[in-house]
């Protein structure tokens, strides 16, 4: 075991973190941290504000898409995380029809239009929300896309439920 590192606390409660511990833990100058107590210890966490990684997404979108070869994307409320066999820039701002029904947390077959971003070019078919683990985490969602006039059939689905249900079991 490491010895302890002092660090003493300044007038404004801050603290400095060693370079050591910033180096372990990967923190960048802007990184968030999660603070927690319990019993008489404080720990600290990388934040993280999705039940998911980036790197796990994008690699459970790779094996989803190879398997039902389906335009498929990850997205929050706000914007899409990662996307597989379309044309849609991560970090892209969903629109807020989709935003309202990723918020639901509820399964969706749409039979209306609901587009992925505000343009009419990325019409969806299904959402499959990725159930967060508890609320701490914003709300996500695994969208399937329609390719061309090929509507996405039920085992494509099922294999996209599934998929949404090894992401929340996979916290990192």
């Amino acid at each position: 075991m490491k010895p302890a590192m002092i660090r003493r606390i300044d007038t404004q409660g801050r603290i400095n973190l060693p370079s050591a511990i910033r180096e372990t833990m990967q923190l960048l100058p802007g990184d968030a941290l999660e603070i927690c107590t319990k019993d008489q210890g404080v720990y600290l966490y990388k934040y993280q504000a999705y039940p998911v990684s980036y790197q796990t997404a994008k690699n459970y979108l790779e094996i989803l898409y190879s398997v039902i070869r389906c335009s498929i994307a990850i997205c929050s409320t706000d914007k899409i995380l990662s996307a597989k066999g379309i044309c849609l820039l991560e970090g892209s701002s969903i629109s807020t029809v989709l935003s309202a029904y990723v918020k639901t947390q509820q399964p969706q077959i749409f039979k209306e239009k609901v587009y992925a971003t505000d343009s009419d070019r990325f019409p969806v078919d299904s959402m499959i929300p990725v159930r967060n683990p508890d609320d701490h985490y914003a709300p996500m969602a695994l969208l399937l896309f329609q390719n061309g006039h090929r509507q996405v059939t039920d085992e494509e689905r099922l294999c996209a439920k599934v998929i949404a249900a090894l992401l929340t079991q996979n916290k990192q």
